[in-house]
Formats: C-alpha cells, sequence, structure tokens
C-alpha cells in the first residue's frame, strides 16, 4: 500500500488544544510516524514511528491510534 502512496502523504491535522496532530510517510517506508506540533508550527515531536518499531518483524500492523486527552 506505501507504494501507492506519495512520500509526502499526511494525514489533515487534527487540532486538540495547543497542539496539532497528525501521521505521515516517509520515503520508502511501509508504516507511519505518528506526530504532534505546536499550533503555532513549532518542533515536531515524533509520538510513535512505526516503522521503527516494525524492525526486523516479518509482519507489523497497529491497529488504531489515538492521542489523550490529557
Amino acid at each position: 500500500m506505501a507504494a501507492l502512496t506519495s512520500a509526502d502523504d499526511a494525514t489533515p491535522a487534527s487540532v486538540d488544544g495547543p497542539w496539532e496532530y497528525y501521521r505521515y510517510f516517509r520515503k520508502g517506508d511501509d508504516h507511519p510516524v505518528h506526530a504532534r506540533r505546536p499550533r503555532g508550527g513549532d518542533k515536531e515531536q515524533v509520538l510513535l514511528d512505526e516503522q521503527a518499531r516494525a524492525g526486523s518483524y516479518a509482519y507489523y500492523r497497529i491497529a488504531e491510534t489515538a492521542h489523550s486527552p490529557d
């Protein structure tokens, strides 16, 4: 599936309080990066790097993610 998306595909940011939450694929990766940044546009904070977590597993899947309101 990742081969069918462009390298800069990202979900629209979901705003919650002072943060924008989003995910995107790095070029060549099979799994997305989940990140957030302050609404004013400051440094990104990676919350979950699925590609790094997948490592060398033959199969890796995260069914669903959501940020906690607290």
